[in-house]
């Protein structure tokens, strides 16, 4: 049995992650708990952190317009680090990054762990930021790190997923009439279903290497237009699409996923047209 250490616990991706740990009934799982535990008291996280054999970080704000954002998702991310260097020097950290790390992409270029990295927003700067502080923990402190640059997820949470393109479009589609598209709908982006994201966090608590990056995605691309098309024919609903220009919505988001195939012997197994199905 290990110990496990989950911020961001009660999050879209972290709740699914502790409840497939519960199940298991093999491991012992410790969550953050914002009464006892900050992100900003390094002291406050030795009970949670003692002693632990992998730690996932999964706590952060999504929202660029958050203006917490740069303060959880950057100097949160120092302190976890900070305390996993003091309380576990010898766990497994494990941080949940995400694409908006990557330079956008115009043209049909696979998006791999070795591309231009230019977030397109800010939330996506703290997020490459957060990367950087990881790999100075384990360049100078020995820190065993993963770092999961994660594409677009979606799954059957919608009280935690509002914000997921995928959620909102479903519920705007439920609606019926005019639905706002931001951009020009023919932005794509790759979509991967929590339960195979989830897969790839346990997954990687096998790995072997001191540090490593690897994509988490389908390797697949569709269009928000033709996605929203998808979920409508499913429902049977009838829409009007309203398009608002939007330069940080543009761009192709196809990843290669080939690393996580060879270090953990990951690939998705729920494609999109049985993930909207589980939705819908």
């Amino acid at each position: 049995m290990i110990r496990i250490a989950v911020t961001g616990a009660t999050g879209f991706l972290g709740s699914s992650l502790v409840t497939k740990i519960r199940e298991s009934k093999e491991d012992k799982v410790e969550v953050f708990d914002h009464k006892e535990h900050s992100l900003f008291d390094v002291k406050s996280l030795e009970p949670l952190l003692i002693g632990s054999d992998v730690i996932y970080h999964l706590a952060g704000i999504n929202n660029s317009d958050d203006s917490n954002v740069f303060q959880v998702n950057v100097i949160g991310t120092a302190n976890i680090l900070e305390a996993a260097r003091l309380f576990a020097p010898k766990a497994h950290f494990i941080f949940s990054s995400s694409f908006a790390v990557y330079k956008v992409s115009m043209n049909k270029r696979i998006i791999k762990e070795d591309s231009i990295l230019q977030p397109r927003n800010r939330y996506g700067f703290t997020k490459l930021l957060g990367e950087e502080l990881i790999r100075f923990y384990s360049r100078v402190y020995g820190l065993k790190a993963t770092i999961l640059r994660i594409a677009n997820v979606y799954g059957l949470d919608s009280s935690r997923g509002n914000n997921l393109v995928i959620s909102r479009l479903i519920k705007n589609v439920k609606k019926g009439g005019t639905i706002r598209i931001s951009g020009d709908g023919l932005q794509t982006r790759d979509f991967v279903f929590v339960d195979d994201v989830v897969n790839a966090l346990i997954r990687t608590q096998s790995i072997k290497d001191r540090f490593n990056i690897l994509n988490i995605c389908s390797g697949k691309e569709i269009s928000i237009r033709k996605l929203a098309e998808l979920i409508a024919a499913k429902e049977g609903s009838d829409f009007n699409v309203e398009y608002a220009p939007s330069g940080e919505t543009d761009g192709r988001w196809r990843g290669d996923n080939f690393l996580a195939k060879e270090k953990i012997g990951w690939q998705p197994v729920v494609d999109l047209d049985k993930g909207l199905d589980k939705i819908l």
